[in-house]
């Protein structure tokens, strides 16, 4: 009777053989290779089930359960594969949707401040020209002492003899202190719209003020302002911006009511004011959405000397 065979060659052997005689291998070493293999799937199998079979595998039994279980193997790392590819798909779709609706965001708002930054600069043109005498109405400038008055006008395509001044020193009541970045004074007038000025005081900083020395005494004839947190439309939007300014130069004092937009308002002298230093000290503001810090971007001052 053959109902063995050689693990080496898988002939069929007689029982009561000793070596393969097809082969050559010894017989005991294939006995004792199929115990081996057969304890070992045993064990697979009470893990699994929970108690052993009630008897040894014959060979096509354990090939059989070998493939089953690679076949289960394959399924169950397929699905996890699976899962993990949705998961990622979904997670992509999310953050895109995040930076979408942001930039989405992000220019609505810029469009709606350039849309009223246009419509209020259009109202105080046609104020002025209805006036015929240089000033803006009451709603947007407030007279100040003296004979020279400022006025809101467009950047001046000429500056003639006219170019901008530099600062020699520029300070603050307060700046707020924040680890790792400078918003302090100078930042006003540093050339650099990213950067500003931010008071430092509890509050929307009513009363909070700069202060600049000029080189020497000039004629000052226009000034330029960049309000508010020009880093982002998120950062403008959420600090304050702000809405009056009380603007010393020499000897003339004026409070300017400004519009809410990202744009550089520009303010004529009616002649030129002679001065070496400049105040300018925040009278009321424009809330911002999260914080309520009043920032100033930038300041600029155009004249010649005396």
């Amino acid at each position: 009777m053959m109902d063995m065979r050689c693990v080496h060659c898988d002939r069929e052997i007689p029982d009561d053989s000793m070596y393969c005689p097809y082969c050559g291998q010894d017989v005991e070493e294939n006995q004792s290779l199929d115990e081996l293999q057969d304890q070992i799937l045993r064990q697979l199998s009470k893990e699994i089930t929970g108690e052993l079979p009630s008897a040894p595998w014959d060979r096509e039994e354990r090939r059989e359960y070998m493939r089953g279980r690679g076949r289960k193997q394959s399924k169950r790392y397929l699905g996890i594969i699976a899962l993990v590819v949705v998961v990622m798909i979904f997670l992509m779709a999310a953050i895109w949707m995040v930076f979408t609706t942001m930039d989405a965001n992000e220019r609505r708002l810029m469009e709606e401040r350039e849309q009223a930054a246009r419509e209020q600069e259009e109202r105080e043109l046609e104020e002025k020209a209805d006036q015929g005498n240089g000033e803006t109405g009451e709603d947007a400038l407030a007279d100040g002492g003296g004979e020279l008055k400022m006025s809101f006008v467009s950047e001046p395509d000429d500056f003639g003899d006219y170019y901008k001044l530099s600062v020699k020193d520029a300070s603050a009541s307060s700046v707020i202190s924040q680890e790792g970045t400078d918003n302090g004074a100078g930042k006003a007038v540093d050339g650099n719209e990213k950067t500003s000025w931010q008071e430092g005081v509890a509050g929307d900083g009513i009363g909070e003020s700069l202060h600049f020395e000029l080189e020497k005494s000039y004629n000052v004839k226009y000034m330029s302002f960049q309000l508010g947190n020009w880093n982002s439309w998120e950062y403008f939007d959420g600090n304050n911006r702000p809405k009056e300014l009380e603007i010393t130069v020499g000897d003339v004092t004026q409070t300017i009511t400004f519009p809410d937009g990202k744009t550089e308002y520009w303010v004529e002298f009616s002649g030129e004011c002679p001065a070496s230093e400049i105040d300018v000290v925040i009278r009321s503001v424009y809330k911002g959405s999260q914080w309520d810090d009043t920032c100033i971007a930038e300041i600029g001052v155009y004249g010649r000397g005396n």
